[in-house]
């Protein structure tokens, strides 16, 4: 028999492994991302982490403004009411002072408008910059923490006014990409800053060689038989489930981790399954990993309930993994609490 029992993380099991920890304050590790200096940030960004505000001085109908809100407000829709990914507030110079410590800040213009944005994108960006801005090489920068921690800000710029609107469509996924990262990583700081189960973490990584940094409040069971721990919490309810199998030796294939997924799903979360239909599978990466990303809707029949998940299968020294994440949230906006899991998930470690 399977032998299923809930997670006991006592001071023994805490003393089985003591992890080293390397500090390494928010501000200096600004200066090392900007290159040095003394101007460093010395407040928190603020603001939500699903907002950016774009500053540009084009008119708000411009093709190039309209491409970018297009590109960053994307529609999704789970069951329920559609949301947007981002919420994109257009401004100019005279909103600058009010939100130079936001979180997210997009900077849009081209070099040869002599504007108020071409000056500020030449005094953020660096020499080397701006010499491969001025040759076409680089269309698009990324600055984190300049005025302010936690602070994402990204540069899409050209050097001529008419080259524009081919940077701004030509970089939009990254410009996406990078901003949902830079929200989940700023989400994951407002987690952690809360109390965490640190024994939690030690006694996974002694136990099974693999550690999550979980908020207080997620309660875990095991089936180390099978290689599952998950960790639910409620109000609304909220699941992460880490599955490995060791000797994996087959592809890495979507059908691989949408068979294996569909598996755990119908035995750990009391038969649900996945809406094909209403799934989407990527080539992504996952803390760093290469990684098969699955995102699409759970069904329960039995339950008759459903709602949004995410997969991440990925595989590491010989074994195979997959980081599973559930929200039953009937009612409530679904991507703040999808971006709280993705953000504990991003702890995964194996050292």
């Amino acid at each position: 028999m399977s032998r299923v029992r809930c997670l006991r993380f006592s001071a023994v099991a805490a003393a089985r492994t003591r992890l080293a920890a390397v500090f390494l304050c928010p501000a200096c590790a600004a200066l090392v991302f900007m290159g040095g200096g003394c101007d460093r940030p010395l407040s928190l960004a603020i603001g939500p982490a699903g907002d950016i505000t774009v500053f540009s001085d084009l008119p708000a109908e411009s093709p190039e403004l309209a491409t970018l809100v297009e590109g960053l407000e994307r529609e999704v829709s789970f069951i329920g009411k559609p949301e947007l990914t981002f919420n994109v507030e257009l401004a100019g110079r005279d909103g600058f002072d009010l939100r130079r410590h936001w979180r997210n800040l997009v900077f849009v213009g081209s070099l040869d408008e002599g504007s108020w944005v071409s000056e500020m994108i030449a005094g953020l960006l660096s020499e080397e910059n701006m010499s491969d801005l001025r040759r076409g090489k680089q269309e698009i920068f990324f600055i984190k923490d300049r005025w302010a921690i936690g602070q994402m800000i990204a540069i899409v710029s050209s050097a001529e006014g008419d080259e524009l609107a081919a940077a701004v469509e030509g970089n939009i996924g990254v410009l996406y990409e990078m901003m949902d990262r830079a929200a989940v990583e700023n989400t994951r700081r407002i987690l952690l800053r809360k109390d965490v189960k640190r024994d939690a973490a030690r006694y996974l990584l002694s136990e099974y060689g693999w550690s999550l940094t979980l908020p207080e409040g997620f309660e875990g069971t095991e089936d180390s038989d099978h290689g599952v721990a998950f960790f639910k919490t409620e109000e609304p309810s909220r699941i992460i489930l880490v599955h490995w199998r060791d000797e994996f030796k087959e592809d890495l294939t979507p059908e691989t981790c949408l068979a294996i997924r569909g598996e755990i799903a119908w035995n750990y979360y009391d038969e649900d399954r996945i809406d094909r239909e209403l799934t989407t599978v990527s080539r992504s990466e996952f803390a760093d990993r290469d990684a098969v990303k699955l995102d699409g809707i759970w069904q329960n029949d039995k339950h008759v309930n459903g709602g949004p998940f995410r997969s991440y299968c990925f595989a590491e020294g010989g074994r195979f993994y997959l980081i599973d994440m559930v929200l039953f949230a009937p009612g409530d906006d679904k991507l703040p609490y999808l971006r709280e899991l993705e953000a504990i998930a991003m702890t995964f470690s194996t050292e």
